[in-house]
């Protein structure tokens, strides 16, 4: 097996054959009283730093926590084309949506390209993707026989409906929680899918996430999870071995998480059902397909508009045929008091035994909406649980459901 000693500066570890954990040479060196490079936290290059930092990254924290400083210093009061040139340089300073791949084309050959074993690492980064002309993902990463394709039609675009987006590369199969990461063939994988392992293993670190954008945007996000994944397929072309790799993302519709609460279950969802089916399908779009391993993990955040009451709409045809709902008109009088009235048809039938005439005339509602305690609560009133929470509290007899 391979030596286990991490290479200082690079992402190699040394590739002298060993029946223990070192080759003879690192061996001697541990005798000596050296320690191993360790994988540097920014980058993953091996570094003997204490602070599991490398020099080049090093220095990128402190010439940026150099220009945070000066940006302090500057007047609190700009311009507006000022204004809009700081959120730019704001943009530009996270860094670039990564594409890790374990096996590398180089020189004609593939090179192993092993990341870093410890925890898994989720950062910031550009809300960009890299498409061809025909809106295919990631050409730069489809290679034909070793042959890489050209680049000509590549494009870089920006995803203007993604707010924010973090990654993190997949560790190596040295980390224990991670082992499941290798090579399955297509009726292998619907045996034992991956991505149900990997959300439990990184399941701590997404949540980290995603309470953070809680936290940066309040209540209600809209999000999904994306894996970035390596395939080969081989095939008898004119009876010679033809060997394509290709990497692609898997990703599904997105969801909205309406509270911290529903992170588990937007989990379960995203990775339990939609991902794992996805790569299952994926792998059996033809003969001789392996998934390699998944390499990346990102998770995307999207603009939400958070629904509000408040404008009366009149109600589709189809349900209200079924004659079971009850749609109060408030068009006359814009009054934002779509709760309230919804709220007061429940005391309103209540007092009269479920046996009113005309329950949407407003006439019929108002004395009721008196009984509903609605100190603090906005109107119109958004989709939050929070906001039903209080509902609830100050109004004992009342279950709001959504």
């Amino acid at each position: 097996m391979p030596c286990h000693w991490l290479v200082k500066g690079t992402k190699e570890y040394c590739t002298r054959p060993t029946k223990n954990q070192y080759c003879g040479k690192h061996a001697f060196t541990l005798r000596e009283g050296s320690t191993p490079p360790k994988p540097c936290k920014n980058c993953g290059n091996g570094t003997n730093s204490a602070l599991q930092i490398c020099i080049p990254c090093g220095q990128y924290r402190q010439c940026k926590s150099q220009a945070e400083q000066q940006n302090a210093q500057q007047p609190a009061q700009q311009s507006a084309p000022q204004s809009s040139a700081q959120v730019v340089v704001q943009e530009g300073a996270l860094p670039k949506r990564k594409h890790h791949r374990t096996y590398k084309p180089k020189y004609g050959v593939f090179e192993y390209n092993e990341p870093p074993a410890g925890d898994i690492e989720f950062t910031e980064c550009r809300t960009e993707r890299r498409l061809n002309i025909n809106g295919e993902v990631l050409p730069e990463d489809i290679y034909q026989n070793v042959e890489k394709r050209s680049r000509e039609e590549e494009k870089l675009v920006d995803v203007s409906d993604i707010m924010s987006c973090w990654q993190a590369v997949v560790p190596s199969m040295r980390n224990p929680s991670y082992n499941f990461n290798k090579e399955i063939a297509e009726d292998d994988y619907g045996k034992t899918p991956y991505m149900v392992q990997m959300i439990e293993a990184s399941h701590e670190k997404i949540t980290e996430v995603i309470q953070t954008e809680f936290e940066r945007k309040g209540s209600q996000l809209k999000a999904r999870i994306t894996a970035y994944c390596a395939y080969e397929q081989r095939k008898i072309v004119q009876g010679e071995i033809s060997v394509t790799y290709t990497d692609k993302y898997h990703d599904r519709e997105t969801q909205v998480l309406l509270a911290e609460h529903s992170i588990n279950e937007f989990l379960d969802r995203s990775a339990g059902v939609m991902i794992d089916a996805d790569i299952e399908a994926y792998l059996n779009n033809g003969s001789g397909w392996k998934l390699l391993q998944i390499e990346m993990i990102y998770i995307e955040f999207y603009k939400y508009e958070r629904a509000l009451g408040g404008s009366w709409k009149e109600t589709p045809k189809g349900l209200s045929n079924k004659k079971v709902t009850i749609n109060p008109n408030n068009r006359a009088t814009e009054d934002n008091l779509c709760l309230g009235y919804t709220l007061g048809l429940h005391f309103l039938h209540y007092e009269n035994d479920g046996i009113v005439k005309n329950p949407q005339n407003l006439s019929k509602i108002r004395p009721y909406i008196s009984r509903i305690n609605l100190e603090g609560i906005p109107m119109p009133t958004p989709i939050c649980p929070r906001v039903f929470e209080k509902i609830e509290k100050q109004n004992p007899e009342i279950s709001v459901n959504v």
